[in-house]
């Protein structure tokens, strides 16, 4: 039964990330979903770090191992967030230029 819950929400997931990424669907919908997958990942997130710090209490060690990780993680999803901006930040100028130089449109000098 696992198998098959598991199965349903990584279609679910894989899907809804597909969709995001996708620029060909609505911001109405895209905009949602994003908003959706990212609450989903910090409340994940935010329970990792609970857990670490309530089990500080009991082990300091083991507490401290899991706070270390769990900022690791949230470490890792700031640069990949920040990387993909950058992508798609560089992707819709090159685009522009294209459209531009189409149009004879020639860039402004700053």
């Amino acid at each position: 039964m696992s198998a098959i819950l598991e199965f349903i929400a990584e279609l679910i997931f894989d899907g809804a990330i597909e969709l995001a990424k996708n620029k060909k669907v609505s911001k109405w919908i895209r905009y949602p979903m994003i908003a959706i997958i990212s609450v989903f990942y910090l409340t994940i997130l935010g329970i990792i770090l609970f857990y670490g710090y309530k089990l500080i209490k009991h082990n300091i060690i083991g507490g401290l191992t899991i706070l270390g990780i769990a900022s690791f993680i949230l470490i890792l999803a700031i640069y990949a967030l920040r990387k993909e901006a950058k992508e798609t930040t560089e992707q819709e100028e090159d685009l522009t230029s294209d459209y531009k130089d189409q149009k004879g449109i020639s860039p402004q000098l700053k």
